[in-house]
């Protein structure tokens, strides 16, 4: 059921550890979400959010002034949907992450604990399950997210002849969509401006793209905002 809504253009997120602790450290990943990339077919983005862990600390209830670091890995596509594929698939992200998130790796896997009767009644919500105040303060772990890109393989071999021409068609009204070119809109940024800033991440830059700003009449399908975005990307260099 999730493979069949990543192929219709869901964005899945995991939280592969399964649960928050109190531990500093990097747990163990249970399979789910790499089962879920390597059947369908999908390039996973691994994400790091640094920094929880000084926002909201054990035993208190009000978060703190803290700096957050998002740190975004490179896609990381499976090998395979055999069990051994999806073990590797697994190792692979977790590795990538691990170098990312500065803390310890604690490896083992941590089995979310069952919640009693007297927990039920505290009436606290995280999610879609109620949970203890225990449970809450652990929200101060290093939160480790995997999207799974909204993406198939053959999202990798972008067109960029026909992402030009539909830059020409829909977007040269406001930008300059060619160097030396001149603009229409004052403030809207020539493409070579925006392929220096983000050139180098043609898929963070598709998915921008999705999400039209004030002065975009249209709406954009996944296929032609990756077509653009590779376009864009050809002007970096």
């Amino acid at each position: 059921m999730l493979g069949a809504l990543a192929r219709d253009g869901r964005l899945l997120v995991f939280f592969p550890e399964g649960t928050f602790t109190r531990r500093t450290g990097l747990s163990g990943f249970y399979l789910g979400a790499f089962k879920v990339a390597a059947e369908a077919k999908l390039p996973i983005l691994p994400g790091i959010i640094n920094g929880t862990r000084t926002l909201l600390r054990s035993d208190q209830w009000f978060p703190r002034r803290s700096a957050i670091s998002i740190d975004i890995g490179d896609p990381v596509l499976p090998a395979g949907a055999d069990f051994q594929a999806i073990v590797r698939l697994r190792d692979q992200v977790r590795q990538s992450m691990l170098a990312r998130c500065r803390e310890p790796d604690l490896q083992e896997l941590v089995k979310p604990q069952p919640m009693s009767a007297a927990d039920g009644q505290q009436g606290e919500s995280v999610g879609s399950s109620p949970q203890t105040p225990d449970r809450i303060v652990r929200l101060s772990s290093v939160f480790l997210l995997l999207s799974i890109l909204l993406l198939t393989s053959a999202s990798f071999a972008a067109d960029a002849e026909n992402g030009k021409r539909l830059a020409q068609a829909r977007c040269a009204s406001c930008h300059a969509i060619e160097p030396n070119q001149s603009r229409q809109v004052a403030d809207a940024l020539p493409f070579d401006v925006i392929a220096r800033r983000f050139g180098d991440n043609p898929e963070i830059l598709a998915f921008s793209l999705l999400d039209p700003h004030p002065r975009m009449n249209m709406t954009l399908t996944r296929r032609e905002a990756q077509d653009i975005a590779a376009y864009i990307s050809t002007l970096a260099k």
